[in-house]
């Protein structure tokens, strides 16, 4: 019959998530049943023709769903609708098994019964149309979402993405610090202040309670976003807004990070906006949307002091504003040195009000030289094992007290301290390294671990001429705007006449080699690809301070700021006489795709 290869095609829609209803067979065998009934012919043929129209009806529109859709209400209407049809077969064979005769003679009952069976079939269609029409509405409710999401992470992904600076500070070290973390954890969970910072000289240990910190928070959810600032690259510095807008755009809050493309959607632009516009726009703006039922969520700025100070003030100015306009579940925790500018901003309104300020200069010192003296047993036995005979518990109790009371409550000092010991370039005696540390009477303790480093390094009996390479060495990278790989180093410093492989070879061997206590050295293995190289890193910005002080520093490697930058000019200006037209020889015709060698012309 037409509609029985019909019906047999819109049972079988192409989902593998719901039920392939079963009844193919159950309904086909209804139709033959039913047109087979001599008696009551029209109501068979009445009860067939509906079957097969009303369940066609009824399961076609399931074609049209997602081929992954799943809905449970629908698959339990599907396996209901196969029950009903099964029993409908069956009472139509009981029906069947009487003789010619008593269908005959029963035709009239046989008719109320026939349908009843419709109206039991219909009444099963109804029920599913309903889980149809309900689960249609839910599979195109699903759909918008997926779009809508997919829209907005089109609009998220306009502010890039760029490094938070934070991924090389390491956290306290497990068992220390306990006594300030609980005091910022306390703050976070149970205080109304916007605002916490930990302030203190360089080497009290901020950075790494700041990633302690934002460790936790993470873990339970609450980690807004986090920016560390660093003077080596003021460039990324000023891209904090937008890197902390798209941080806090993968928060969980589903609202904050809709409130965030919005604001994308109507300012494209927004990435070149002045700050003060990108921060009412895609930071205070959204974090307003937030009220007193929301999470937690914590906001941590490291190093504030190394920023731009303009840039810092301005920045400053703008969280101290919105304090009064956020929810107090919104948190911004500000890690900084104690500086005179940064302490206007504390002390005067709007901050002060809304800002704890904890010194760790303040914590008890024997807190802090226990923290110092657990993070020494913990580091020095590893570290020394293969230049020691016995590194179970070295230097024994003795000299490491000793070490902790040099350190005076500076984990930089401590942190400086074994690097020097364990660096096998400088030599592979740790007592006679940790004895000159011990014995050194520098005017500033962390000047003395410093002048350490330096007088490893460079030595006074060292030729003149490494002496001035160390210089020029360090001070290229004390003024270079950016954090620049050996390649670009040495490619400013390399005198005339002198191969570059060379000389990147000198610097490495005769430099770099001996600074590894105090920069953040690439790998060796990895520092010949040009392309790829890593940029050289101060370890913590005290050494900058130290280098650039004429009260401080060995004279041979004083940084003089004006005439180091005024070198490094003469330098560029001497690197751009090289340059000429068409440095790569391409023709002219060529676009950049037709060149196949491109790539290796500009290595070249």
């Amino acid at each position: 019959m037409p509609f029985r290869s019909g019906f047999r095609r819109a049972l079988y829609p192409n989902h593998s998530n719901l039920p392939s209803l079963g009844s193919q067979g159950a309904v086909l065998q209804i139709i033959a049943i039913v047109e087979a009934v001599k008696g009551n012919a029209d109501d068979a043929r009445e009860l067939a023709l509906y079957i097969g129209q009303v369940t066609d009806a009824t399961i076609r529109p399931l074609q049209n769903l997602p081929s992954d859709f799943t809905h449970q209400p629908l698959k339990e209407g599907l396996d209901q609708f196969s029950q009903t049809l099964e029993l409908v077969q069956n009472q139509i064979r009981a029906l069947l098994s009487r003789s010619r005769v008593k269908r005959w003679l029963r035709h009239t009952s046989d008719a109320s019964k026939i349908a009843a069976m419709k109206q039991k079939i219909q009444d099963a269609i109804t029920s599913i149309q309903l889980e149809t029409s309900f689960a249609t509405t839910y599979a195109v409710a699903q759909i918008s979402q997926k779009q809508e999401a997919a829209d907005i992470d089109r609009l998220i992904d306009r502010l890039g993405t760029a490094d938070n600076g934070a991924s090389k500070k390491p956290p306290c070290l497990k068992g220390t610090r306990k006594a300030v973390l609980a005091r910022i954890t306390k703050w976070i969970e149970d205080d109304d202040l916007h605002g916490f910072c930990p302030s203190g000289q360089a080497g009290t240990g901020k950075s790494s309670i700041a990633t302690s910190i934002a460790e936790r928070e993470k873990a339970f959810k609450r980690l807004g976003a986090r920016f560390h600032f660093t003077r080596d690259d003021q460039a990324r510095n000023k891209a904090a807004i937008i890197v902390i807008a798209r941080q806090l755009a993968s928060w969980q809050s589903g609202q904050l990070r809709s409130a965030i493309a919005s604001a994308i959607e109507r300012d494209p632009d927004i990435s070149q906006m002045a700050p003060v516009d990108q921060f009412q726009k895609l930071i205070m703006g959204p974090l307003e949307s937030l009220d007193d039922t929301s999470s937690t969520l914590v906001v941590i700025l490291g190093a504030m002091d190394e920023c731009d100070p303009a840039y810092a003030e301005l920045l400053l100015r703008l969280i101290g504003n919105a304090f009064g306009k956020l929810s107090p579940k919104v948190k911004f925790f500000i890690a900084s040195r104690v500086e005179p500018w940064l302490q206007n901003h504390y002390d005067g309104e709007p901050m002060k009000s809304q800002l704890a300020v904890h010194s760790l200069g303040d914590e008890k010192r024997e807190s802090v030289d226990q923290d110092i003296e657990v993070f020494l047993k913990e580091e020095l036995p590893d570290l020394v094992r293969s230049l020691v005979k016995d590194a179970s518990d070295w230097p024994g109790e003795a000299k490491r007290k000793a070490l902790v009371r040099k350190s005076q409550g500076l984990f930089i000092f401590a942190g400086t301290a074994v690097r020097i010991i364990t660096d096998s370039n400088l030599g592979r005696n740790p007592n006679a390294a940790l004895k000159r540390i011990l014995l050194s009477d520098n005017h500033s303790h962390l000047d003395g671990i410093h002048g350490q480093v330096i007088e490893r390094a460079c030595p006074s009996t060292l030729e003149p001429e490494t002496v001035a390479l160390f210089r020029q060495v360090l001070g290229a990278l004390v003024v270079a705007r950016e954090p620049i790989n050996i390649h670009t180093l040495a490619s400013l410093l390399c005198p005339d006449g002198t191969e570059l492989r060379d000389f990147i070879s000198d610097i490495r061997l005769q430099v770099l080699t001996y600074l590894q206590a105090v920069l953040v050295i690439p790998d060796v293995n990895t520092i010949e690809q040009a392309a790829d190289a890593q940029p050289i890193q101060f370890i913590h910005s005290s050494f900058v301070d130290y280098l650039t002080d004429r009260n401080r520093s060995v004279p041979q490697l004083l940084v003089h700021l004006h005439k180091q930058h005024k070198n490094i000019a003469i330098d560029c200006f001497r690197r751009m006489q090289a340059l000429r037209r068409n440095i790569c020889d391409l023709d002219p015709s060529f676009l950049n795709s037709e060149v196949k060698d491109l790539g290796q012309r500009i290595r070249e």
